[in-house]
């Protein structure tokens, strides 16, 4: 009895240190440091990223910690989440340039170039040069595209003609301009129309890495022998940028063809690989047209780059809607005629790095207004987007 008190009293006296031997974390600081730098210095990318995340999970951190986790995701093309770690390690030591010219690489090929300009803003003269910020030219691109849409129904429509030019800048380094014109003609067997458009975009970014871009869209249509008006649709999207997925939020307001319209949506981008070489969206839209019927739509995108000069996407549409925008009020329907669905698939070449060329091509399926004739529409577009 006397050897079983004695057993039982020592093993409480045991539990207090066990209980605290469990809370104490796993790593201590010069381990994680030995560790991770030897890592580092053996190019055990992976190896850098188990071990360096498992000390942050314990609250260990440092700024040669988040600079080799930056730099281990960064080596593996993992560009979406090295942001994050270049990030905190150029607020711990903003004196350090390393931190800042891995970040604005990593945004970059992450396609975040409004915050790569407002990052080149910060840079010394050195870090400037070597990333060619010093020289840095207010025109981004220069764009071209021209295109036909042909249909099944040749009894109610001629082909479509299209053409397009625009322009992209980049003011003060942080804010992004873009603005097109288009014009577009069309014979029908109601008669003619000739569409005539600009577009306007300014893409701003904000702190906490949200972004948000309100544009404006001019369109005047001659349907002859109808009318000829102007009509004017605003818009404004917030993009949320995170380490593999991309939340957006847009709302707009249009009067197209007379028709006071709300329509308001959200999307998000899923990026696999912690790149922009693969990623999978999906998106959703309600139109609130004045004195109608709540209407939805869906669209499904998948985007691979299976080669470094080569970019293709699919995308697939469906809903019974008209008189809506997509791209933040970027392509507007105006017409009455319900898009069901639709299918489209993009090509992307770039020739050199001042050059790229690029085809969509699309089949719509849409539902004639007047008289309910369900008709197609086979659409192709030829583009060149010039980088000086």
């Amino acid at each position: 009895m006397d050897k079983l008190v004695l057993y039982l009293s020592f093993i409480l006296v045991l539990i207090p240190f066990f209980a605290k031997a469990q809370e104490e974390p796993v790593f201590d600081s010069k381990m994680v440091e030995d560790s991770t730098y030897r890592f580092y210095l053996d190019g055990d990318w992976r190896s850098v990223i188990a071990y360096g995340e498992a000390a942050l999970k314990d609250d260990i951190d440092y700024y040669y910690l988040r600079m080799r986790l930056g730099i281990a995701f960064f080596e593996l093309g993992r560009y979406r989440q090295a942001i994050p770690h270049f990030e905190k390690a150029n607020e711990m030591n903003q004196l350090e340039e390393a931190a800042k010219e891995y970040l604005y690489w990593c945004y970059i090929y992450s396609e975040r170039f409004e915050d790569a300009g407002r990052l080149s803003k910060t840079f010394s003269a050195e870090t400037a040069k070597s990333t060619g910020t010093d020289k840095q030219k207010s025109l981004a691109f220069v764009l071209f595209e021209s295109g036909i849409k042909t249909t099944d129904k040749t009894s109610l429509f001629d082909p479509l003609w299209y053409v397009q030019g625009g322009t992209g800048h980049m003011l003060k380094k942080q804010t992004y301009f873009f603005h097109s014109a288009m014009f577009l003609n069309q014979n029908t067997y109601w008669g003619s129309y000739k569409q005539l458009e600009y577009y306007a975009k300014l893409s701003m970014p904000l702190s906490k890495n949200w972004c948000i871009a309100p544009a404006l869209h001019i369109t005047n249509l001659n349907a002859s022998p109808y009318s000829n008006s102007t009509y004017f649709l605003m818009s404004l999207t917030a993009v949320k940028q995170l380490k593999l997925i991309q939340p957006s939020f847009n709302a707009s307001w249009s009067n197209l063809l007379g028709t006071s319209q709300i329509q308001m949506g959200a999307g998000l981008k899923y990026f696999p690989f912690g790149n922009n070489n693969l990623w999978i969206g999906t998106s959703s839209n309600f139109t609130l047209p004045d004195g109608g019927n709540t209407a939805f739509n869906f669209q499904h995108t998948l985007c691979y780059s299976p080669a470094l000069k080569w970019t293709l996407s699919g995308s697939f549409y469906h809903g019974n809607t008209y008189l809506f925008n997509e791209s933040n009020g970027y392509v507007i329907n105006s017409s009455y005629d319900l898009l069901r669905n639709r299918s489209s698939f993009m090509t992307t070449y770039n020739l050199n790095r001042h050059l790229d060329i690029y085809t969509l091509i699309q089949n719509e399926q849409k539902t004639e207004y007047f008289n309910g004739n369900n008709y197609q529409f086979n659409n192709f577009i030829l583009g060149f987007k010039y980088k000086p």
